[in-house]
C-alpha cells in the first residue's frame, strides 16, 4: 500500500475480492495458506490447539481459533462488522496496532528510530510493539450496523473519513501511523458505552461501560496457558492486564500479534452479559473468523 492508492479507500476500495479471490480462499487449507505461484503466503490465523467462538450467527466451522491474517498486507483484505441488534444505542471505540509480529514492522520501526515525530503513538516509549492507538467512536443506534471493507489495506481506516463512522483524527494518530495501519493494522481491543434506547450518548450517562479485548482462545486463559507455539511478547503499555502474544505456528519468523490475560491479573473479557434498564439481557462479542471481523450486540 503506497500514498497513491488513499483516493481509492473507501468502501468502494476494494469491492473487491474478485472472483480470482474467492478462488483463491477456496483453497486455504487447514493452516490458512494459499498457495500462489512464488510458494504461498498466508492469508489468516488458524490454531486447532486454541478453541474458537461460539457467538450465535458468527461463522466458525472448525471449532478452532480463527482470525484474518494478511501476508503480504492489503490480500484478502478483511471486512469489520459492527452490529447492534438490540434496542440500545452503543458507542464503541475501536484501539488499532500492528496486526504482525515480526518483519513487517521493522521499515516503519527503522523510520520512528530516524524521526521520532512519525509514529509517536504505535512506538510511543519506544516500544516496538506493545502500543495501540484509539480511534474515533462508532456510535451505532438502535438496530444499526456498519459493515466497512473490504478495503486495500489490512486495516480499512482511510476510507472511513468519508462518512462510515470508522474513522481517526489527526489529533489521535498522524499521517503516517494511518498509512501503517492500512498495511499492517487491525483492531486489537475495544471500549463501549451503551446507552438506554435512543437516548443521545452526548446528553446523558451510560448505563454501563467496559473493555473487550478480540477474542483468542478461553476470556479466562492468559499468556501461560496458550501452546508454546505462540510467542510471549510484551505487555500492553495503556492497560498492562493484557499481553501481547503472537502465533507462529505456521511461521517461526512472524504470525498474528493477538491480545490476552497478563496472569494473576483481572479478566479482560471478548463476550460480556449485558442487562439494560429495561430488564432485557444481551450480549456484547469481539471476535473472528477466516476472513471476516465482528463486533456484534445482540
Amino acid at each position: 500500500m503506497k500514498k497513491s492508492i488513499i483516493a481509492l479507500m473507501g468502501l468502494f476500495a476494494l469491492v473487491a475480492c474478485s472472483e480470482d479471490s474467492y478462488q483463491q480462499a477456496d483453497k486455504m487449507s487447514e493452516t490458512g495458506s494459499v498457495e500462489t505461484g512464488s510458494g504461498g503466503m498466508q492469508t489468516n490465523s488458524v490454531d486447532s490447539d486454541v478453541p474458537g467462538h461460539t457467538t450465535p450467527g458468527i461463522p466458525n466451522n472448525s471449532g478452532n481459533y480463527e482470525s484474518p491474517y494478511l501476508t503480504p498486507a492489503g490480500t484478502l483484505s478483511p471486512k469489520y462488522h459492527f452490529i447492534n441488534n438490540t434496542s440500545n444505542t452503543i458507542v464503541i471505540t475501536p484501539s488499532v496496532g500492528f496486526y504482525v509480529w515480526g518483519q513487517p514492522v521493522d521499515p516503519y520501526y527503522g523510520n520512528y528510530l530516524s524521526n521520532p515525530a512519525n509514529y509517536p503513538n504505535l512506538f510511543a516509549g519506544g516500544n516496538k510493539y506493545g502500543n495501540t492507538v484509539d480511534l474515533d467512536p462508532i456510535i451505532l443506534h438502535p438496530g444499526t450496523s456498519l459493515m466497512h471493507g473490504p478495503a486495500t489495506g489490512g486495516l480499512p481506516i482511510n476510507g472511513a473519513t468519508m462518512g462510515t463512522g470508522f474513522s481517526y483524527s489527526s489529533s489521535l494518530i498522524t499521517t503516517n501511523e494511518v498509512l501503517a495501519m492500512m498495511e499492517i493494522g487491525k483492531m486489537h481491543h475495544l471500549t463501549y458505552s451503551i446507552y438506554p434506547r435512543n437516548a443521545d450518548p452526548k446528553s446523558v450517562p451510560p448505563f454501563t461501560k467496559g473493555m473487550l479485548k478480540q477474542k483468542v482462545g478461553p476470556d479466562t486463559w492468559d499468556f501461560t496457558m496458550f501452546p508454546n507455539h505462540w510467542k510471549n511478547i510484551v505487555p500492553l503499555s495503556i492497560h498492562p492486564d493484557l499481553m501481547f502474544i503472537a502465533n507462529l505456528r505456521d511461521d517461526p519468523t512472524r504470525g498474528e500479534l493477538c491480545l490476552t490475560n497478563s496472569p494473576n491479573k483481572p479478566i479482560v473479557p471478548s463476550e460480556v452479559s449485558i442487562t439494560d434498564p429495561f430488564g432485557a439481557t444481551h450480549t456484547l462479542s469481539y471476535v473472528t473468523d477466516l476472513t471476516d471481523i465482528y463486533v456484534i450486540y445482540q
